[in-house]
Order: structure tokens, then sequence, then C-alpha cells
């Protein structure tokens, strides 16, 4: 499947915006981008998503100078190089369901959070 032109403004667009979320409040680009994807060019996942959220987190990084954040870098680093092995031997579906449960189980636990207090 062709992705056109348009199909790229538009993506655009959504990785802007979700770009300005998360600048704003820390998390963003891959809730936004990543649906309106799925919806319009799933051939671009996860690969589009995951340069995106890199880059915005670098960009992010070097516009706070550090902060107190530079040992970041090097754990997000060492993440990436120890989940490598693993992404061969792990079956995507089940790892999507899992990631589901997660997201699902974690919106629950915000929303009873906010219900209490």
């Amino acid at each position: 499947m062709s992705v056109t032109w348009g199909v790229l403004a538009i993506l655009g667009v959504v990785v802007a915006v979700g770009s300005l979320i998360q600048g704003t409040i820390g998390f963003g680009v891959a809730v936004i981008a990543a649906p309106v994807t799925v919806m319009l060019a799933p051939s671009l996942l996860p690969g589009s998503v995951l340069i995106c959220g890199f880059t915005l987190a670098v960009v992010q990084l070097a516009h706070s100078r550090g902060g107190g954040r530079s040992g970041l870098v090097p754990c997000v680093l060492a993440g990436y190089a120890a989940a490598a092995p693993l992404r061969a031997r792990v079956d995507a579906d089940r790892f999507r369901r899992w990631v589901l449960i997660f997201c699902v189980l974690a919106s629950v636990s915000v929303l009873a959070r906010a219900a209490v207090g």
C-alpha cells in the first residue's frame, strides 16, 4: 500500500499537535499519532512513531541543556540494546495483547484515582 502526499501531510499535522501536547504535559506524540497512523497508513507503524518519539525526546533534552537529565540518554540506549534480542523471540500478537491490557489497567487506575481524590 502506497502512502499519498495528502496522508503524509495529515500525519505531519497530527505529529505536530502530539508534539505540542507532549512538550506541554510530558506525553502525547505517540498517544495522538499512533491511532491516526493505524487508520490512515498502518504500513508506517511502528517505526514512524518510534522515530518521532525518539527525535522529540532528544530535542527536549537538548532544549533543557541536560538539566540533570543527561543520565537518561545512556539508560535509554541501554534499554534499546537490552530489548533488541527479545524482539526476535516475542510473539507480536501476544505482546500487543499484553500492552493493551496494561494500557487499560493503567487507564482504569488513573480514572479511579481521579474519582477518589
